[in-house]
Parts: C-alpha cells; structure tokens; sequence
C-alpha cells in the first residue's frame, strides 16, 4: 500500500494506491471524510479487491482546509469536480490508464459519484454507492 499525493487543480488530495503486478481493474474508494467506521470498512474491502488482484485508490474528495467549512463537505457540485479530476488524473497515469474503472463511494460521495459519472462516461464500468444522498 502506497501513499501518494494527488494534485488536481486547486487542491491535493492524499491517496493510498494498492496496485498488484497484474491488475485487472481500478476501483477508486472516496469519501468525504475521515471517519473510524470507514476505515475499517476499507480495509476490508482493500483486502478483498486485492485479493482478486484489483487495483485500489483510495482517498477523501475534500481536503483539510474545505473540510472545516461547515457547507462544503456537503457541497456534491465540489466533490463530484474532485472525482472528474481524479479521474482524468488516472488517464495520465501510465501504470493505471488502461485498467477498466469502477466507483466505490459511501454517503455524499456516493451522490458525488453518480454526478461525476455523467461525464466520465464509458471509462467507468461498474459504481457501488451505499447510503448516498441523491
């Protein structure tokens, strides 16, 4: 398990990349912040993609200083960009570019998600969202 800065536009998300020696697709788990409960459910779910040789990125779509703002970490319009951007970051990377892409995302991000996916279009194949807010 890697730790990797992302930089998108405006801000830089920190990630954790699992990429095993054949991947056979990307799942990209977001969240819109830090909370014991997800957590252990990631790591969970880290072991179990890994397990099937799936490669993992994980980060939170809203860094420390939006996270304080009391309406941002509900603001799905800002997530979903974080998602577009880190999507078409993905495109750039030579070692992740090809592999097909899915969305595992949990509450807001979970509505962040579905509006991001719009435009991303084909390059997502499968999205998971649990208790969005739509």
């Amino acid at each position: 398990l890697e730790t990797i800065h992302i930089g998108l536009e405006d801000i830089t998300l920190l990630g954790k990349l699992h990429r095993p020696e054949q991947p056979r697709g990307l799942v990209i788990i977001t969240a819109r912040k830090d909370c014991r409960l997800l957590q252990i459910e990631n790591e969970w779910l880290f072991k179990c993609l890994s397990k099937k040789n799936i490669a993992v990125l994980f980060t939170f779509l809203l860094d420390p200083p939006e996270n304080q703002d009391l309406d941002i970490p509900f603001d799905i319009g800002l997530m979903s960009k974080h998602i577009e951007l880190l999507t078409e970051w993905v495109s750039h990377q030579e070692s992740l570019r090809r592999l097909p892409l899915g969305y595992f995302a949990v509450n807001t991000a979970a509505a962040a998600v579905l509006e991001a996916s719009i435009p991303a279009g084909r390059k997502v194949r499968a999205i998971v969202c649990s208790g969005g807010w739509p």
